[in-house]
Formats: C-alpha cells, sequence, structure tokens
C-alpha cells in the first residue's frame, strides 16, 4: 500500500523541501568533485572561463528548457506541461545548487575528491 498525501499545500511543502535536499546534496557533489553532472559541469566551466556566475548559466538553461517546453506545447498543440512544480524547481534548485556548491563548515574541510588522482590517470 504505497503513502499518499492528498493535501495540495502539504504536496507542495514535500516537493519544496525535496527539491532543496536535491539541490543542497547537488552542490555538495559538485563542492567536492565527486560526481559531475553534464549541465553543473558545463556551468562551471563556463563561470570559470567567464565573469560570469555558476548560478546565472544554471538559472539561463533552466529557463531556456522551460520556454521551450511551452514553446513547443503552443507549436504543436499539445499538453502544456509546466505548472508549478516546474517553476519552484525553476527558482529554487539552482539557487540551492549554486549556494551549497560554495559553502564551505569550519569543523569539516577537506580536500576536493579528485577520481583521477585516485585512479592514477594523468591530467594531461
Amino acid at each position: 500500500m504505497p503513502f499518499e498525501i492528498n493535501n495540495y499545500f502539504l504536496r507542495l511543502l514535500v516537493f519544496v523541501l525535496g527539491t532543496v535536499i536535491a539541490g543542497f546534496g547537488t552542490g555538495r557533489a559538485l563542492h567536492y568533485g565527486i560526481l559531475k553532472f553534464p549541465i553543473e559541469k558545463c556551468c562551471q566551466l563556463l563561470e570559470k572561463r567567464t565573469k560570469k556566475t555558476f548560478s546565472f548559466y544554471r538559472y539561463s538553461v533552466d529557463i531556456v528548457s522551460v520556454i521551450l517546453s511551452i514553446s513547443v506545447s503552443l507549436v504543436f498543440g499539445l499538453e502544456l506541461f509546466v505548472r508549478e512544480g516546474t517553476l519552484i524547481s525553476l527558482l529554487l534548485l539552482s539557487y540551492v545548487i549554486g549556494k551549497s556548491k560554495d559553502m564551505t563548515f569550519i569543523h569539516f574541510q577537506s580536500k576536493r575528491f579528485d577520481l583521477e588522482d585516485t585512479i592514477g590517470f594523468d591530467k594531461d
């Protein structure tokens, strides 16, 4: 028997909490270099090579994706799938990833994990 939440506002609250947790986890994984997600890695590389922030590029990807989704739905007469969850994710996820990626903790600071160093790949 699956657990089901019927209250709309409680569903939104759980969605927001899940988005914050996912954003925090993604940001920390990026901080330590444990995982390299394609979109986030591209945004990190652009951040290093330009004067714009990671969040600027991440928001840009999200906004373009939402605009593209709305455009395709309107042009082809398809059902519109951009709803409140999409907009909450658009506003909240990139913000949380950007903040947690740069976060440092006083009691637990360690060197970033680099998989290539561990396996012994040359960086050339």
